[in-house]
């Protein structure tokens, strides 16, 4: 399918690793995202699986040059999203995890309006659903100017349902953490003074819960301790910013808490508590939030 990249307006870059088998819904929206014209950025982060196989048989199939795929070998979510970012051409970009399922219609459809709207960012609603349980979730943003969307943005974060202006989102890179890098990307941005525009469609189906979830990952979360770190001398000018970065502290530390194991949960508890009681009305809020900050059960 030969196709012109630079009529796109969007691009999507999508990280892989280790996803053998797991790429089933990625080969189903690709098929909309190429009716759609947009450019696809595919870095594979070497893999100790079959994934290349795959990925170079799924990309035959297609035969788009819409499909650009790079390898790397970083190990890292974020530096691999990184090398992505160096192959845009378009004029917003967005993320993508191999082994989630974008409504790539809808998507599309937020990146035109947040354009028109003459603004920076675009923030949609997505599902994310409980492979174990096969419980459903939905969270959708509130209006752009309502205080309370850092909390949403902290306590349900997700960077696959956002939309980015190139000229002015895509000077930033990610840390080489493997978790939470996402967060110190996304306080930058707030931080840029950009304009925000948030819509209800479901943009984004995250599947969570599985055995190869990170977070269940001992090695990954001391990345996440150490962007948690960072988080508390972090400096930022726009309100929006700070408090989405004080939420961030609190929603972090208690996913440390949960998910790090005794006793190195024992060494780094102190630092945990003072962060908590440091911020108490933002730790309440996070600690109260609906569905344990993953949405709205449904």
């Amino acid at each position: 399918m030969r196709q012109d990249v630079s009529k796109s307006n969007l691009s999507i870059i999508i990280p892989i690793h280790n996803a053998s088998g797991r790429m089933n819904n990625l080969r189903a929206w690709i098929v909309d995202a190429l009716s759609e014209g947009i450019h696809l950025i595919i870095v594979h982060d070497k893999s100790d699986d079959s994934t290349q196989s795959e990925l170079d048989e799924m990309i035959a199939q297609f035969d788009s040059n819409l499909i650009l795929l790079k390898e790397v070998s970083f190990k890292s979510p974020g530096l691999t999203r990184n090398h992505g970012m160096e192959f845009i051409s378009t004029p917003w970009f967005a993320f993508a995890d191999a082994d989630d399922y974008v409504e790539v219609e809808n998507l599309h459809r937020l990146q035109i309006e947040t354009e028109r709207s003459m603004c920076h960012i675009g923030i949609g609603a997505f599902y994310s659903i409980d492979v174990k349980s096969s419980k459903t979730y939905w969270a959708t943003p509130p209006n752009a100017g309502n205080a309370h969307l850092s909390h949403h943005l902290a306590t349900t974060m997700g960077l696959w349902r956002f939309v980015f202006s190139t000229k002015e989102c895509a000077k930033f890179r990610f840390g080489a953490y493997r978790m939470a890098e996402d967060y110190l990307f996304l306080a930058k941005l707030l931080d840029l003074n950009v304009n925000i525009y948030t819509n209800s469609m479901p943009v984004y189906t995250y599947y969570f819960g599985g055995d190869l979830n990170l977070t269940s990952n001992q090695s990954a979360m001391v990345d996440m301790y150490r962007v948690l770190r960072i988080f508390k001398t972090l400096k930022c000018n726009q309100q929006i910013a700070e408090e989405f970065r004080i939420y961030s502290l609190e929603k972090l530390a208690f996913s440390v808490i949960k998910n790090v194991k005794t006793p190195s949960l024992l060494k780094i508890l102190p630092t945990l508590i003072l962060i908590m009681i440091s911020h108490p009305k933002h730790a309440l809020r996070v600690l109260n939030g609906k569905a344990k900050n993953r949405g709205d059960l449904i």
